[in-house]
């Protein structure tokens, strides 16, 4: 466990001026937010984490923009680690150009001191222009010691300068064609010159290299270069060494990312990490034998890679998720199998090399990156991140606060914890603590039809198009648990997919566009002419009749009755077809989550659910998902769709059909989740069905030409005006008018005075319309009256012969003496007739009200 940063640094002293990247493990450490991907990435995340260079408020960088000589000579002041307080005696320049670079004055006075930035000879130090590439690896070389008369500088400037600079390397990675450095390239000058030894020039040009710890044959001492690493920021180093998980332990700056790479790692005097110059290239692949000799093949682009001497070849350290788990002068590329390696041709490594063209010459660390745990995340596993500081249940380190220690991961494919969200595919790799080490977050989703399919050879995986582009399956490629989703194979070929892809750009789950996740009751099936038809009852409480092909292998035969999912192609036809389902004797719910019994699970007719599944979901039980599309039949054979929240919960609901979550290859996935359900609509706390009463029901057609009745009047409180879908919705014979009769032998309502059960669907089509009729009280809808109020509670209860309770959201209907309805909004009171209405039975009173005001007539 980390422990909390103190700031009692000779580095916090020296830098105390600058923007520190290392202010503490507890917060996300600051990072740069358009660096990623950029050919000097390395260079400007250490010159970044050393203070050298800084960012925008913004968080960004902007590579692009020129450096000025002004900027420059600060970055070079900043790399010599010259503290605030002596630039404080710099407050003046020979220079006679500084108007309006204040700022720049102490930097310009410094350099200009020590011999790094001479002007132009006329006293002019052209702050504002930008700087080439020649003027900065001169100022680079300056430095660390050089000057115009060393005996190692040959001829005039700048080619004096030049040569020695590309010997040194310092234009390794600078772009050749600048003539005027941006921020990117300033920043690889600095990179690279920070690790060069330094000189000191005499008099006579006689140039002398500098050592921390003088070199001695004799005593077997190779002896430590001094450095502007090792001078001014006084860091040491014990020279170059493959970075394992250890050396993230009491660092400043976020080690994990050069995990498995080689390089020298620099400590300062309280031994922690400040930086890490990489000496090492990376390839990303596998080893494989080709005749007498091992190569190298690369994961992404197929490349292959000459070993030298690759039978005898030894690599100094193999690396498991960090962990050091082998190598040394014994180990060699044929002994990696040996150290908890399947074998060495299946396993991805990511080798630190010195590479030469396609050759390489020489292999430092081999790291094995194994997934631990991924899948598609959810809110759930985000939340988790800040309330159990954990990750798809693996912990994250923590400092001496309990809080989140952000040195301690590396975080690839999104730029901060913050920035995970739903959807999103998650790798996250532990480290032998059983602590996270690395996360790799995929945020793309790509989508087009699968074609090009190429299947996978010994050493080359399996490869696809989607759209126009080529991609591999992650569970083929990548090592450890990233097989939770599902591969693409030959038999998705042509159709039209949502592939998820994870940080590297490898398929690790898709969805077929044409999915089976549209849910709907089977009512008829038959076949018309050529086609086979099926009418259906959806989702939102529509009917429709679709035509299906039989002959596709995803969709196969449809039958009535049953539940099912199904997609549909461009033309509208059933293509696929999710037809796990099953009839049952009984389900009992335990919550709106779970089924804990299901009783006696029967694949029918068109069902493709296995036997070995039957067996277990009677003995498991089964999930319910959260979206869950329950469809209801009543006694008549009429379907009507509710809510998973409406269901009884704890009872015995016999004859439930249930219909499972599939698989990309239609088997049934193993938690067993029901997305849809049909079930009596006696277990469904009355659905979602509406109550109307109608003041018109006219005659009319249809856009279609189909002969239906135009009602207007109200449901459920609200203005009603549809068509019916045909005429058998409340009833064939005339309309008649809602009457009140004050007095006489007709005194009362009249048979106009009536509640419908209604359903309408998502166009606003009256699909049904049926009289509330009944008086028996164990009906599901029954109506009590007439009867004259003798005493009244606003609107909270009503006495005739008994006292009523109404519900609190009762809707009253008053019947005027207009003979028609309006809403009352009212209170009920002595002398009112009624007509009551229970239309479900959560036993909060009753639901309606019709009622007349005698003193209106």
């Amino acid at each position: 466990m980390k422990k909390v940063l103190s700031f009692v640094l000779i580095l916090a002293l020296v830098l105390s001026s600058f923007s520190m990247a290392f202010a503490g493990s507890s917060t996300e450490l600051k990072s740069l937010s358009d660096v990623a991907g950029n050919k000097n990435e390395e260079a400007i995340e250490v010159a970044y984490d050393l203070g050298i260079i800084t960012g925008n408020p913004d968080g960004t960088f902007q590579s692009e923009k020129a450096v000025t000589r002004a900027e420059f000579a600060a970055m070079i002041t900043r790399a010599l680690a010259i503290p605030q307080s002596a630039l404080a005696g710099y407050a003046n320049t020979s220079f006679k150009d500084t108007t309006g670079y204040t700022w720049a004055v102490p930097y310009l006075a410094f350099c200009n001191s020590k011999g790094i930035m001479l002007g132009d000879g006329a006293g002019n130090a052209m702050p504002g222009k930008t700087i080439t590439v020649n003027e900065a690896v001169t100022m680079a070389l300056r430095a660390v010691g050089y000057t115009a008369n060393s005996s190692e500088l040959v001829g005039v400037w700048p080619s004096n300068y030049v040569t020695k600079a590309q010997e040194l390397e310092l234009y390794d990675d600078v772009a050749k064609d600048a003539t005027g450095v941006d921020k990117a390239n300033a920043a690889q000058v600095i990179y690279n010159v920070l690790g060069v030894q330094k000189v000191a020039v005499n008099s006579d040009g006689e140039t002398k290299k500098l050592w921390d710890v003088e070199p001695n044959a004799n005593k077997n001492i190779d002896g430590k270069a001094t450095t502007l690493l090792s001078s001014g920021l006084n860091c040491k180093t014990d020279g170059n060494q493959v970075v394992t998980r250890s050396d993230c332990d009491d660092s400043l700056i976020n080690m994990a990312k050069h995990v498995g790479k080689y390089g020298a790692v620099y400590r300062n005097s309280d031994d922690e990490v400040v930086a890490f110059i990489n000496d090492s290239d990376t390839l990303v692949g596998r080893f494989f034998v080709d005749g007498s000799a091992i190569k190298f093949k690369t994961t992404a682009d197929e490349k292959d890679y000459t070993i030298d001497n690759s039978k005898s070849t030894t690599i100094a350290a193999v690396l498991l998720n960090g962990d050091n788990v082998g190598g040394g002068d014994s180990t060699t590329i044929g002994a990696i199998a040996d150290l908890q390696h399947d074998s060495v041709a299946d396993k991805e490594f990511a080798i630190s090399v010195d590479l030469s063209g396609k050759t390489i010459k020489e292999i430092y660390g081999a790291t094995e990156w194994n997934v631990s745990t991924a899948d598609q995340i959810d809110a759930a596993d985000i939340s988790d991140i800040k309330d159990d500081q954990s990750l798809l249940s693996v912990d994250f380190a923590l400092d001496d606060d309990d809080n989140i220690d952000y040195t301690q991961f590396q975080l690839v494919g999104v730029k901060s914890l913050s920035d995970i969200k739903a959807d999103h595919i998650v790798y996250v790799y532990q480290d032998s603590d059983k602590e996270i080490v690395r996360i790799e977050v995929g945020t793309e989703v790509v989508t087009g039809v699968v074609k090009n399919f190429k299947n996978a050879k010994s050493d080359i995986a399996t490869k696809f198009a989607i759209g126009a582009n080529t991609y591999k399956n992650a569970a083929e490629v990548v090592n450890g648990d990233a097989d939770g989703g599902s591969a693409i194979d030959d038999g998705d070929v042509s159709d039209d997919v949502k592939a998820y892809l994870d940080a590297r750009g490898f398929v690790y789950d898709f969805e077929n566009n044409t999915k089976a996740d549209n849910y709907a009751v089977v009512e008829k099936a038959g076949t018309t002419g050529i086609d086979d038809q099926v009418k259906l009852m959806l989702s939102d409480g529509t009917e429709k009749t679709f035509t299906f092909d039989e002959s596709e292998d995803d969709c196969g035969t449809l039958s009535a009755v049953s539940v099912i999912g199904y997609g549909l192609n461009s033309s509208g036809e059933i293509t696929e077809a999710n037809k796990l389902f099953v009839t049952t004797s009984s389900i009992k719910l335990s919550s709106k989550n779970v089924i804990d019994k299901i009783v006696s699970p029967t694949a029918m007719g068109a069902s493709t659910v296995k036997s070995a599944d039957l067996t277990s979901m009677e003995a498991l039980g089964a999930k319910i998902a959260s979206d869950c599309v329950v469809f209801t039949v009543d006694d008549e054979g009429d379907y009507d769709v509710t809510t998973i929240d409406k269901v009884e919960v704890g009872e015995v609901i016999t004859g439930a059909m249930l219909l499972f979550e599939e698989n990309n290859d239609k088997t049934i996935k193993s938690d067993y989740k029901v997305v849809a359900m049909l079930i009596p609509d006696t277990m469904a706390k009355g659905g979602d069905k509406s109550y109307a009463v109608l003041n018109e029901k006219n005659a009319d057609s249809n856009d279609d030409g189909d002969k239906v009745w135009h009602v207007i009047g109200y449901k459920d409180g609200a203005k009603l005006d549809a068509l019916t879908d045909d005429k058998s919705a409340f009833g064939s014979g005339n309309y008649v008018a809602p009457v009140y009769k004050k007095s006489g032998a007709e005194a009362g309502f009249n048979a106009g005075v009536a509640l419908y059960e209604v359903k309408v669907d998502a166009a606003g089509v009256v699909t049904d319309g049926k009289l509330v009729d009944s008086t028996s009280t164990s009906a599901k809808a029954y109506k009590v009256g007439d009867f004259t109020v003798t005493k009244a509670d606003n609107r909270k209860s009503v006495t005739g012969t008994q006292r009523y309770a109404l519900s609190d959201k009762v809707v009253i209907y008053q019947v005027t003496k207009d003979d028609e309805y309006k809403v009352f909004s009212g209170n009920l009171k002595e002398g009112d007739f009624v007509r009551l209405y229970e239309t479900d039975d959560d036993e909060d009173g009753f639901d309606f009200v019709i009622m007349a005001r005698p003193s209106d007539f």
